[in-house]
């Protein structure tokens, strides 16, 4: 069973604050469902560990911050940067 992405509403907001034009949002979106893939297959195989179960993961142009909830088979997104 794979894992499932949950994003926080901070990493949403966080994602929000910036004004993209159509070709920043388009890589936005596709780095997303890119990163998303990666996450629900193995999120410990993707990523730099920061602490024992948080990780940052960049997949241009999107940063992110997660947690990998081991027994629950999720992976929070705790925080999104967008960066050219």
């Amino acid at each position: 069973m794979g894992y499932e992405a949950k994003w926080s509403n901070r990493a949403e907001r966080e994602l929000d604050q910036y004004e993209l034009t159509d070709v920043e949002t388009c890589a936005l979106e596709e780095a997303i469902r890119r990163v998303e893939a990666a996450l629900a297959k193995d999120p410990r195989a993707v990523g730099v560990m920061q602490l024992v179960s948080t990780r940052m993961l960049t997949d241009a142009p999107l940063g992110i911050v997660y947690d990998i909830i081991e027994a629950d088979k999720i992976v929070i997104i705790s925080s999104a940067w967008f960066f050219k």
